[in-house]
């Protein structure tokens, strides 16, 4: 049995579980949509590699913050992705976040797979997070006008 069926019948387990408002299948690119109250998870099945690739878009930055939260991705991505298979990547110049994992899909059951997606948002959570709290450059004006005090 090929990877797109094995990851079919989990999906089928595995969607109720995670309270999925939508599942779409796209059975000639391999690919499943799950539509979720925070977050829609893009599945996408690498079948001559045993891979599973998981994506999910994140916030975008406000233009202020784009450089700080820029960098704290890259720093977050060489982190992480030795250790948990996790990638932040841009999705286009200056634009959104997108959260990446891969997994191996080599002994994949309906727990590992509703952990790896229920671990998979919780840290989409908690970059989303990261994004938007991400300070921007602080300029305070005082009172004469034309004079900027930058933070030290």
């Amino acid at each position: 049995m090929g990877n797109f069926k094995i990851i079919h019948d989990l999906m089928v387990e595995v969607g109720p579980l995670l309270e999925a408002l939508e599942i779409s299948e796209y059975a000639e690119a391999k690919t499943w949509t799950v539509l979720l109250e925070d977050f829609l998870i893009i599945l996408e099945s690498d079948e001559d590699n045993n891979i599973l690739h998981i994506s999910t878009i994140l916030g975008s930055p406000a233009p202020e913050a784009r450089r700080d939260t820029y960098l704290n991705a890259l720093r977050y991505s060489g982190e992480q992705q030795a250790e948990n298979n996790y990638r932040v990547g841009l999705v286009e110049k200056d634009g959104d976040l997108a959260l990446i994992k891969t997994e191996y899909t080599n002994n994949l059951d309906r727990n590992k797979l509703y952990t790896t997606l229920k671990d998979f948002l919780s840290e989409a959570g908690k970059l989303n997070l990261m994004i938007e709290s991400t300070p921007g450059p602080q300029i305070s004006l005082t009172e004469n006008t034309g004079e900027i005090i930058l933070p030290a």
